[in-house]
């Protein structure tokens, strides 16, 4: 009798585990964006707003390398460097020159060990150039595209989609042009991973992106 009871109990509380509520509160852990930005491409888009000089992104730079390695096919990931000082707009425009000449994958995360490990100085724009040289590219070449048309272009959708998207601070994670989260908000560096998870599933199940 008293395993039929129990049996019984258990059926009737699996509805209410289901039913939990989500450890993530909108207002609270994350944001919606008062306008929802469109997305070119399909699946789900998701955006990481960082500058290399950022301690907060350093730390999560390799948890998110982690769950890129493991990311859905259906989710686009990108990643932004900010421009909005002279001194983020010089990272930045290492970064995108990089990334034009094939360089992003291999430097990315060696040049936040550089800043933030290895306390390397770069006080010009000249000395960014240098490290990239000393890593694969012509050093000339890599000085002349941070300052070619192609960068000059990304620069400039840096700049302007910091307040379509209300990216006040680094790191910042938007979702499918909805949702946006920060560590700070998340309630931690590995919380942020998991709410960015929890934010895909929720745009999918909205039909958004």
């Amino acid at each position: 009798m008293s395993r039929l009871l129990c049996a019984l109990f258990l059926l009737l509380a699996s509805p209410l585990l289901l039913a939990q509520p989500s450890p993530w509160v909108e207002g609270q852990h994350y944001q919606r964006l008062g306008t929802p930005q469109a997305s070119a491409g399909q699946g789900v888009e998701v955006l990481e707003f960082f500058k290399y000089t950022c301690p907060a992104c350093a730390v999560l730079e390799p948890k998110l390398a982690k769950w890129k390695a493991g990311k859905a096919a259906d989710v686009r990931f990108e990643a932004i460097h900010v421009a909005w000082n002279p001194s983020a707009e010089a990272f930045a425009r290492g970064y995108y020159a990089a990334e034009a000449l094939g360089l992003r994958e291999d430097t990315h995360a060696a040049m936040f060990r550089a800043i933030h490990d290895e306390k390397t100085a770069f006080a010009k724009v000249e000395d960014i150039a240098n490290w990239y040289g000393l890593r694969g590219a012509d050093r000339d070449k890599f000085k002349e595209t941070m300052t070619s048309f192609a960068v000059n272009t990304k620069i400039q959708r840096a700049q302007s989609m910091l307040p379509r998207y209300a990216v006040s601070g680094t790191p910042t994670i938007v979702v499918g042009g909805l949702y946006s989260a920060d560590a700070i908000s998340a309630g931690g560096y590995d919380q942020l991973v998991q709410l960015t998870d929890y934010l895909i599933e929720k745009v999918r199940k909205e039909g958004g992106s």
